[in-house]
């Protein structure tokens, strides 16, 4: 460390010296570094041949005016340096170049050798003595020889070596500058275009291509048991239309059919920014279908399934949907070349657009009945990022895109570890099955050592003590441009077998894993409606055979049952209301108590917030993380503690209480009649309060309590934990930090380094606070919103259970008046169709179940 810090204090001095203005050594980070070092061999190249043309003065300005602002303090301070290395003739210093130099990679190297080729060739032609510069400036910075040669175009295209062709352009690949700023790779991807290209290998006979069997395989038994939903579907459509069915029956089949046949598999695709998510994608679907640039250009989340045709939905944050021409798919689900390279977070931000649906009758892998999600990079912005959580409470597998690059950097860290917690909720001791952490770019390593370092970097965190992932077969290192080009050009390589190796575990996973749950679940919720069916027919067989016969009174019963049953609904519906009327006063005083003091608890919080890095900006973005992490803690803790478990939690159980009342009065009235008129009436209505989603132990317990929480207080959607924004605050998506971040104008020189980080955490906790208070009204409304719609969830199942027991009860007496009008060969017709019926049925489960494998 005192090592490090005197070599900076050596930096600072010697830029001191360069600018003539004071330069402190913790204004000395990475970025300026870099930023310094081309500018003063920049100038050196123009030097070199002692003629300084106009074109190459402009090429310069350009050249840095992408990097910095002009008129920004460290574009001023770039404008001294450039002055004084004119003055100084600093570019002919080794020892200031070789100090410089010093920290940098051999991919920084190697893109400001190739930007001063481009200074030296501004003016048509690269002179003698501009080239010699550079190549003095090279050996400084120990570029190999045939590199150099490369860049300087000195070897033809014949004689360049395809391993050499191959290093410089992934050493000069866009995504080791991503540290830096967007600009970098740009430039990085503009000086690589201008390479001779690497060679393309001939296309192979037989083109590999990535094979899904076992989605195939489990494809065709989950069209069967479709068929099994249809042939029900049918087989009661029937009974209700020769009035032996019910038509709840009836709608409960449909809706079963209509999930037996929608059912997918959701994929999302989730990582930071330039993680080469769409390049993964378009290797997945064997297609070019994402856009790919070599800097951010996700813009919204897009949704990649199977159709009939080829189309692109758009759907607005406003509820509307619009389709779109096809043409237009790319330039929609990115930002602008622009945006990306100067302020991500306000095109996001303005965007009017949710989501984008793309379908396309030729993806290879959607074609098997899965969707994929990509998402827009986290971090990006909270909204987004907040976006992407609520996708994934409905995904199958999450598929993380790392950086082989640079491992594991600490934002990296974090995001595994929000994603797993958003993965596992309350569980999060265990390990996410259902995530698989994917190392991209492993082609841009270029040593073995390296590869090996990296691979055990990646075991060691997520499979270490407190597993992160399930097992080794959720961790693959990829490179998804290298598999990609190998399915495009048709050859099989290393770089498609290791992307082989993760397909085949994914379709594992979701055939073995999460399709046997889906398809245990399907199974049960036919199962019911066959049983319902079951009892349906069994009740209307005893009415044609006369084991069930009504009385006038019981008729009168009945009669009177239905109408008390509509007066338990809007007794129900009038507690519902009362109780929201309750709550909402509660948390609307609860919410006054808790932010009256919230900005006091933030500010004792502020004490501990660090930030080990030297660069401005990411001391912001450190700060900015640590005030969302610690207001959205303050928040969930409130929320936890005082709406959950003092508020929501007693209104529920009282609520819960009531409709328990209700629906065991409705049973027990039920149970009476079916004593004295043979009917099964009880039989049915349990059978329907199971489809309808409410279990209550009347078997085995009268306890309350026994009502199933269906979205019970878990719909406020409260996680908590580590991550850009945690819990409610990422939940409704406020954005904060792009405001936070784009707030400060701190200048790079700010004095000295205890003042500046001082004065850094201030204006955090100040600007926060003001975001803050422009929108607590809006997250009051999201919290009052969802604890609506947790009363909502509780009601809905209990009214359509009550209203299904009117239809049950209207069904019986609209039987047996039919059946008394009926002759008595048409009653032995009915009962033949009732038996064959039953045959049907009892075929149908047999079938089901043969298809079902139980789960462990």
């Amino acid at each position: 460390m005192v090592a490090e810090l005197t070599a900076q204090q050596e930096i600072a001095e010697l830029l001191s010296q360069v600018s003539g203005q004071k330069i402190h050594a913790e204004d000395v980070d990475h970025r300026l570094l870099f930023i310094s070092s081309p500018v003063i061999l920049l100038v050196g190249v123009m030097y070199a041949d002692s003629q300084i043309t106009e074109s190459e003065k402009q090429k310069v300005r350009a050249l840095v005016g992408q990097f910095i602002p002009a008129n920004s303090q460290v574009g001023q301070l770039i404008k001294a340096i450039s002055s004084g290395v004119q003055k100084q003739k600093t570019y002919a210093n080794k020892r200031i170049i070789e100090k410089l130099s010093s920290q940098l990679s051999q991919s920084e190297k190697l893109l400001i050798i190739d930007l001063c080729h481009e200074v030296a060739g501004a003016d048509g032609e690269v002179a003698q003595k501009e080239a010699r510069y550079i190549k003095i400036v090279a050996k400084i910075f120990g570029v190999d020889e045939k590199r150099l040669e490369l860049i300087l175009g000195e070897s033809q295209r014949n004689a360049v070596e395809d391993d050499v062709l191959d290093e410089v352009h992934s050493l000069l690949d866009p995504h080791h500058f991503q540290d830096l700023d967007p600009t970098f790779m740009a430039v990085a991807d503009l000086l690589r275009s201008k390479l001779p290209q690497r060679p393309i290998a001939a296309k192979s006979q037989a083109q590999p291509k990535i094979t899904y069997e076992k989605l195939v395989e489990f494809q065709q038994i989950r069209d069967q048991i479709s068929e099994v939903a249809s042939d029900l579907f049918t087989l009661i459509q029937e009974g209700v239309n020769q009035d032996v069915l019910p038509n709840t029956i009836q709608n409960e089949a449909l809706q079963a059919l209509e999930k037996a046949k929608s059912q997918c598999f959701r994929l999302a695709v989730v990582g930071e920014f330039s993680q080469g998510k769409s390049t993964f994608l378009n290797a997945l679907l064997g297609e070019e279908i994402q856009p790919t640039r070599a800097i951010p250009c996700s813009g919204t989340v897009t949704v990649l399934k199977h159709g009939s045709r080829e189309r692109v939905v758009c759907r607005y944050k406003d509820g509307q949907e619009k389709e779109v021409p096809v043409d237009k798919y790319h330039e929609l689900a990115s930002i602008s070349q622009e945006a990306a390279l100067s302020n991500i977070a306000d095109e996001l931000s303005k965007s009017t657009i949710q989501e984008i649906v793309f379908e396309h009758p030729k993806l290879e892998l959607c074609q098997h009945q899965v969707e994929i999600i990509d998402s827009p990079g986290l971090n990006e912005h909270p909204e987004r990022t907040a976006i992407t959580e609520q996708l994934l409470e409905s995904t199958d597998a999450a598929i993380f895109l790392a950086n082989a690059s640079r491992p594991l950097a600490q934002g990296e860290r974090e995001l595994i570890k929000s994603l797993h917690l958003k993965l596992r909720g309350d569980d999060s001791e265990q390990p996410a099955k259902n995530l698989f952490v994917l190392v991209n770019f492993m082609d841009l390593l270029r040593r073995d050592k390296d590869k090996v370092e990296v691979k055990e970097l990646f075991k060691r965190f997520l499979q270490g003590n407190s597993p992160i992932i399930a097992s080794s077969q959720r961790l693959h290192f990829i490179s998804a441009q290298s598999a990609l080009d190998s399915i495009l050009e048709g050859r099989k390589d290393e770089f498609l077998s290791s992307f082989e190796s993760f397909t085949d575990e994914l379709q594992t996973f979701l055939t073995e894993e999460r399709g046997a749950l889906m398809l245990q679940k399907t199974g049960s919720r036919l199962q019911g409606v066959i049983d319902e069916s079951r009892a349906g027919f069994k009740q209307t067989g005893h009415l044609l055979e006369g084991r069930v016969s009504l009385s006038e009174m019981e008729r009168s019963k009945i009669m009177g049952q239905i109408g008390e049953a509509s007066g338990r609904e809007f007794k129900l519906r009038l507690l519902h209301d009362e109780l929201i009327e309750e709550v909402t006063d509660a948390i609307v005083e609860s919410w006054k108590d808790w932010a009256g003091g919230v900005k006091k608890r933030i500010a004792e919080k502020s004490a501990a917030w660090i930030s080990s890095s030297e660069d401005k900006t990411k001391i912001l973005r450190d700060y900015s993380d640590q005030f969302m992490r610690d207001i959205s803690a303050d928040l969930d803790s409130w929320l936890e503690k005082s709406v959950k478990k003092d508020i929501l939690k007693p209104k529920i159980k009282s609520f819960k209480k009531s409709i328990y009342q209700e629906l065991k009065s409705i049973r027990e009235n039920l149970k009476i009649l079916d004593s004295t008129s043979g009917s099964n009436l009880s039989e049915q209505f349990d059978l329907s309060l199971a489809s309808s989603g409410v279990d209550i132990g009347f078997r085995s317990t009268l306890d309350p309590d026994a009502i199933k929480e269906r979205g019970l207080l878990g719909n406020l959607g409260i996680v908590t934990g580590s991550g850009l924004a945690s819990g409610l605050l990422a939940f409704i998506g406020v954005g904060f930090l792009p405001v936070l971040v784009g707030s400060f104008i701190f200048g790079w020189l700010i004095g000295d380094s205890e003042d500046k980080y001082t004065k850094m955490k201030n204006q955090v906790y100040e600007k926060g606070f003001e975001r803050f208070i422009d929108q607590a009204e809006e997250i009051l409304m999201k919290i009052l919103e969802k604890a609506r719609e947790t009363f909502k969830l509780t009601l809905d199942p209990t009214i359509e259970a009550i209203e299904g027991s009117i239809v049950i009860l209207d069904n019986l007496l609209t039987q047996q008046d039919k059946i008394h009008e009926e002759s008595v060969s048409h009653r032995d017709e009915k009962k033949e169709c009732l038996r064959q019926a039953i045959s049907e049925l009892d075929l149908l489960e047999s079938r089901l179940k043969n298809l079902i494998i139980p789960t462990n």
